[in-house]
């Protein structure tokens, strides 16, 4: 199944906006999101486009406003073509074991 072809699920709805919520009040963590790729890319698990997608955007999040909030508007949408990018995501790690317990705990 390719990654677009992935039906949405609760969780996917409420993680991202989730994160973007805590990045709003720590924008700082998005440097946890460069260690994360930079920890996949060394134990060679890549998706290329994927992770330059995402360095761009942290990348331009951290240098303007403007970027920070393009980075949270595309995390709170729902649109099909976000998911993909989602998919690869590597800000999961912004939320801490118990914040992600407690989505988790939302979707069942």
């Amino acid at each position: 199944m390719k990654l677009l072809e992935r039906p949405h699920n609760s969780f996917d709805l409420i993680l991202y906006p989730a994160i973007a919520a805590k990045l709003e009040a720590c924008p700082h963590l998005l440097a946890t999101a460069n260690e994360v790729l930079e920890g996949w890319e060394q134990k060679g698990i890549t998706h290329p486009n994927l992770h330059k997608s995402w360095r761009e955007l942290i990348q331009k999040a951290q240098d303007s406003e403007k970027g920070f909030q393009f980075l949270l508007e595309l995390l709170r949408c729902d649109e099909e073509w976000t998911m993909e990018l989602k998919s690869t995501s590597p800000l999961c790690r912004i939320l801490d074991l118990e914040e992600r317990r407690k989505l988790i705990r939302q979707c069942e």
